[in-house]
């Protein structure tokens, strides 16, 4: 046989192998159900989904729209989904009432809940705006929600009977907001893309932002750690290299969508999911994206994880403070 001929063979064989290879990286790749938000929501994950750093990673990433914190807990429990996105305070809150969680990596840790007000009501500061909701209507997600409670500590802080106001439930921000504009409620307690509504369309005014008002202290306990991707214990058990995979795919997400030069390409990847249905919705998404851009992390603030399980005793969500290590999956 010729050197040529030789050299051929082994080009052959090559391509063969690696053409094989692939294949049988693509039949052992594993789905991950993963919890989305509507909005911005899971950016981490759509990025890892639309960029290829799922695959990349040997696993496919299935995102399924879950709009709250207790339904992505339901949904781990029930096993219709592998990876939550959960407050990390509401984590602390299960996992004492004994849901076998763990945190897995960051995911959006800095907050986007806030409180929106009627331009009537707004004042110079937080505490005069409070003093302005005494006897209003408050509109939150739900009844008996954390979110009510986060409006009544508001007043309260304010020197304001928080028993004064009236609470009414009005569902998430986009009927938030149109119960909010049609002076339906004075005030709403809610989150993203909220903020960007009132910031762009000047209809409304934001009273505090539980990312930047100092005030009351123990709503800043989780910052730096205010959302978290988690799984069962059982499932991080039986799954190391998923859990791996999933880490290493969300870090590859967020060094790509906290490059600049892909904002554009950002700002299109959140409207294959959601848009918003008004004037100026464009311009919305992008200030909606432009906010919590920061807040898309993997790494999260070890004392806000610690300061959330405070969080979740104090409000008697928990009964007990939970542990760090009984919150966070070791690297």
């Amino acid at each position: 046989m010729t050197i040529r001929r030789f050299i051929s063979v082994l080009a052959t064989a090559a391509i063969t192998l690696g053409t094989a290879a692939t294949a049988l990286a693509q039949e052992q790749s594993t789905t991950i159900r993963i919890q989305d938000y509507p909005g911005t929501g899971n950016l981490l994950m759509k990025v890892a989904r639309a960029k290829g750093f799922c695959a990349d990673r040997g696993i496919t990433c299935e995102l399924v729209v879950i709009p709250s914190g207790a339904g992505g807990s339901q949904a781990l429990l029930a096993g219709s989904i592998e990876v939550g996105m959960l407050p990390t305070v509401g984590l602390a809150a299960a996992i004492a009432k004994g849901a076998p969680f763990v945190g897995i990596s960051g995911s959006m840790v800095r907050s986007v809940i806030v409180m929106a007000v009627s331009n009537d009501v707004a004042a110079a500061d937080q505490n005069a705006t409070m003093k302005n909701l005494e006897g209003g209507k408050i509109g939150v997600s739900a009844r008996g929600t954390p979110g009510e409670f986060v409006a009544k500590m508001l007043l309260k802080d304010a020197g304001v009977d928080p028993e004064s106001a009236a609470y009414i439930a009005v569902g998430g921000p986009s009927t938030a907001y149109l119960s909010l504009t049609s002076g339906q409620v004075d005030a709403v307690l809610s989150w993203a893309p909220i903020q960007a509504i009132c910031e762009v369309l000047e209809t409304c005014k934001i009273a505090w932002s539980q990312a930047d008002s100092p005030e009351p202290a123990i709503l800043t306990l989780d910052r730096g750690a205010n959302n978290l991707l988690v799984v069962t214990r059982a499932y991080a058990q039986d799954n190391p290299q998923v859990v791996e995979a999933i880490r290493a795919a969300a870090k590859d997400a967020e060094s790509w969508l906290q490059d600049p030069a892909n904002f554009e390409e950002l700002v299109a990847i959140v409207r294959q999911d959601f848009e918003i249905q008004l004037e100026r919705g464009d311009e919305i998404l992008e200030q909606a994206v432009r906010n919590a851009l920061p807040g898309y992390k993997t790494g999260f603030d070890p004392e806000g994880v610690k300061g959330a399980a405070q969080f979740a005793a104090t409000l008697k969500m928990a009964d007990r403070v939970v542990e760090y290590d009984e919150m966070i999956l070791a690297e």
